[in-house]
């Protein structure tokens, strides 16, 4: 944990960042709202849909059994082989996953917003579809003012 702060530290200029880290006061509403989301969905799982999303949610692009270094180097192929220090490559990690997240939301808020008789779909209703995926980054907030997804959420 200490690494990740002197991480941190590396591109905090102001140090707000880091006094927050350290304060002991940590509410975050955005946060408490998504595992409240999280919790009701996962209400609806059966059993095999519960551990296949157990499964996708600890998901890292960095680590694994026998595979890490096999993902490191698909990750940072991805990010253009950068020369990055280790503990940089956590904090990536973190921020991609983070991406991921608020993307896969949104898809799956837009899904819930369009209801089921609004399309035909040659998959399963449950699937999310492209259209899922474009929705959420148009109404990213993020997205929407300076076009990027790193730090964003979903514009209800």
């Amino acid at each position: 944990a200490q690494s990740i702060y002197d991480t941190i530290g590396l591109f905090d200029v102001t140090g707000e960042l880091q006094r927050y880290l350290k304060s002991d006061v940590k509410v975050d509403e955005e946060k408490r709202e998504r595992l409240k989301r999280l919790s009701e969905r996962t209400a609806l799982m059966d059993e095999d849909e519960y551990k296949e999303y157990t499964v996708a949610r600890t998901y890292s692009f960095c680590a694994g059994h026998g595979v890490r270094k096999a993902k490191i180097g698909r990750f940072l192929k991805w990010l253009g082989n950068p020369e990055i220090a280790p503990n940089a490559l956590v904090v990536l990690n973190y921020m991609a996953c983070e991406m991921i997240c608020c993307i896969v939301e949104g898809a799956l808020w837009s899904r819930r917003e369009e209801g089921k008789n609004h399309f035909v779909d040659v998959y399963p209703f449950k699937a999310l579809q492209p259209r899922h995926y474009e929705e959420s980054l148009r109404k990213n907030k993020a997205y929407m003012i300076g076009g990027n997804i790193l730090i964003g959420t979903y514009q209800c």
